[in-house]
């Protein structure tokens, strides 16, 4: 389940902010709403407020920063090994 982890993350921060901002919250609801015609998908585009929040959860939080990186094999380039 490629990027499982890392949405997880992305959602948790998400939640916790517009959990403790409900003036945010109810911003993003309203613009959804007004966007969405007939309970039709909404155009990710159209969405300034909501993007913006988005973002702004992803500087805040970057998910990069929680994960461990390393190599579970060494790796040769030319006569090196790493």
């Amino acid at each position: 389940m490629g990027a499982a982890d890392t949405l997880k993350n992305a959602l948790t921060w998400l939640s916790l902010i517009l959990a403790e901002n409900p003036e945010i919250q109810e911003k993003c609801f309203v613009e959804l709403r007004k966007m969405s015609k007939n309970g039709q998908l909404v155009n990710r585009k159209d969405c300034h407020f909501t993007n913006a929040v988005l973002l702004e959860n992803f500087r805040m939080f970057p998910v990069t920063d929680t994960l461990n990186h390393h190599c579970s094999n060494d790796v040769k380039i030319g006569n090196r090994v790493f």
